[in-house]
Formats: structure tokens, C-alpha cells, sequence
């Protein structure tokens, strides 16, 4: 059991035993989240408890996954949550139950990208349904911060020596190469926010979509957004996915607009350390992923984008 969870543990005990659930049959998630400690109560519970500077995540889930289910969405039922989130000072932790879904992250999965077109396909069905939500932007789902410009981190690389003028030349071509094919408006709508591999449950042995699940960074903003975490190479399926449930979606635009991310992202001077699991965690792995996508003579529509 890690540090994190020891502190947790005898309150998680104290949350089965309502359910009927022995504490023999609480057990820490062997894959714990940044801002919750995880707990399997039994074969059919998930108990949640947030950490106390991050509980405006939890708070965030319980508001969007009744939504997210409305929509057809498919996401493990919410059950219980208990906690305030009005006082942003108050010493009171959130958490939530929610029911176990049984499945395999795609983090997990080894299988090339050919094997899992089907469970990425699916992944865009689901966005497709999320995006198509209409309702109003709920008080405390905020939008993210405006897309910035990617021009002023060209020019920070090659102050900072790691790119020279001609790389950073090539670099604003690109752009500047999608930006005819980027959507004259993009209209904010409910996004997951974290579309990564490790957040997507499949049955393992037909790859089948469970769930999509970690709802802490739900937002209203650009729906390309969220392909911003898909790997590159998964994205064709998943666009195809999300364009067969949503036609109305503008693929050109679309695709123009998930690489602007992909590549705007991949500019950004924090990033996460090297160690760190997921696929773009190294730093300039994005980056190299995304040049070697349009180099790969992928697919329609992104083959609009390739020089």
C-alpha cells in the first residue's frame, strides 16, 4: 500500500462497511490517479477520495458524469457522492462511489495500432456523443484558457538555443500550412478533457469499449481538444469513429484543428517528467510523433495537411 493510501485506508474501510463490504475486500487501485486515492470495495464498487488540493476535480465528476451518461455516453454509474464543493477553504475531502467496470486500460494493451482501430473508433462514437450536448455551460464547468498563438514559443525554443531560426521557420510553415484549413468557428461544448489511453476500459479479449473514465478534466471548450491525447497514430480511426456518429462535423476542419493542438501543446516549455507514464510525458515525444504522422502519407482528411 503506498504513503497516499495508508492515510486513507481506515476511511475507506469505514465507506465499505455501509455497503456491506468486509475490510478484507478493500484494496488500493494498483494504478493510483494525481488527484484521488483509488480504492476497489469488493468486484463491484469504486471508492474515490479526492485530495485536498485537488478535490475541485472530484466535485467536477460528480456534476458531469449524470450528464455524460444522459448523452449515451458510456461511463461508470456515479452511486454516492459526499462532500461540499462550495467552500473552496474548507478542510472537507469529497469522495464519490462509483461501479467497477470490468476492463482493461489501452494503456495496458500491447497490440499494434491495426488491432485496436476498433476500440479508438468506438472512442470517437463516444466523443461524438459528449460533443453533441446542447445544454448550458454549468457555473462551475469553466472553459479552458483561449488557444494561444504557437508563434511565441517558436521564438522562446530558439532563445533558448534548442531550436535553431531554420527548424523554427519550418515550424511556423507548418502552422501556418492549417490554418486554411482550420474551422472559421469553433463552438465550446462539454469535452472529457483527458481522452489518454490509460482512461479508456476495453474487454481484453475482444477489445471491445467499457468506459471512458477520470472525469477531473471536463471542461466546455473546442471539441478538438479532446484528441489532443489520443496517440497520433490512433487518431484516424478515432476520427472516423467520431464523424460517422456526429456528420455533421466538418473532417478538414476537424483534422486541422486536433494537430494544431497536438503541435501547440508540444511547444509548451512545462512538461511532465521524463519518467512519467503516459506516451507524450518525454520531453519533444509529441513533437516527433507528430511529424512522423504527417510523414506516414496517412489517410483522409489528414492527408490535406502534409506539405
Amino acid at each position: 500500500m503506498t504513503r497516499t493510501t495508508v492515510t486513507t485506508y481506515s476511511k475507506a474501510v469505514a465507506i465499505a462497511e455501509t455497503y456491506g463490504v468486509p475490510a478484507a475486500a478493500v484494496t488500493p487501485a494498483a494504478r493510483q490517479g494525481v488527484a484521488n486515492d483509488v480504492y476497489f470495495l469488493g468486484d463491484q464498487l469504486v471508492l474515490r477520495i479526492a485530495h485536498q488540493d485537488t478535490k475541485r476535480d472530484l466535485c467536477r465528476e460528480a456534476m458531469v458524469i449524470p450528464v455524460a451518461r444522459t448523452l449515451g455516453v458510456a461511463t461508470p454509474e456515479l452511486l454516492l457522492f459526499d462532500g461540499s464543493c462550495a467552500d473552496k477553504d474548507s478542510r472537507d475531502v469529497p469522495h464519490m462511489v462509483i461501479t467497477r467496470v470490468a476492463g482493461a486500460d489501452l494503456d495496458t494493451i500491447d497490440e499494434p495500432a491495426d488491432a485496436l482501430a476498433k476500440s479508438y473508433r468506438e472512442v470517437g462514437r463516444q466523443l461524438a456523443r459528449l460533443h453533441s450536448s446542447d445544454l448550458s455551460s454549468p457555473p462551475d464547468l469553466v472553459e479552458p484558457d483561449p488557444q494561444t498563438s504557437p508563434f511565441p514559443a517558436i521564438e522562446q525554443l530558439v532563445a533558448a538555443g534548442l531550436i535553431n531560426q531554420q527548424n523554427a521557420d519550418w515550424l511556423r510553415s507548418l502552422f501556418q500550412r492549417l490554418e486554411p484549413h482550420l474551422t472559421q468557428a469553433i463552438t465550446p461544448t462539454l469535452i472529457h478533457g483527458d481522452v489518454a489511453p490509460q482512461n479508456v476500459l476495453v474487454d481484453p479479449t475482444d477489445l471491445t469499449l467499457v468506459a471512458l473514465i477520470d472525469w477531473g478534466d471536463a471542461a466546455w471548450a473546442d471539441p478538438a481538444v479532446d484528441f489532443a491525447k489520443v496517440p497520433l497514430w490512433h487518431l484516424p480511426a478515432t476520427l472516423e469513429g467520431y464523424l460517422n456518429e456526429r456528420p455533421t462535423a466538418e473532417p478538414e476542419g476537424m483534422a486541422a484543428q486536433i494537430i494544431w493542438h497536438h503541435l501547440n501543446w508540444a511547444l509548451g516549455v512545462d512538461r511532465p517528467p521524463s519518467h512519467a507514464s503516459h506516451w507524450s510525458a518525454q520531453p519533444l515525444a509529441r513533437l516527433i510523433h507528430v511529424f512522423q504522422f504527417l510523414s506516414s502519407r496517412p489517410p483522409a482528411p489528414w492527408n490535406l495537411l502534409t506539405p
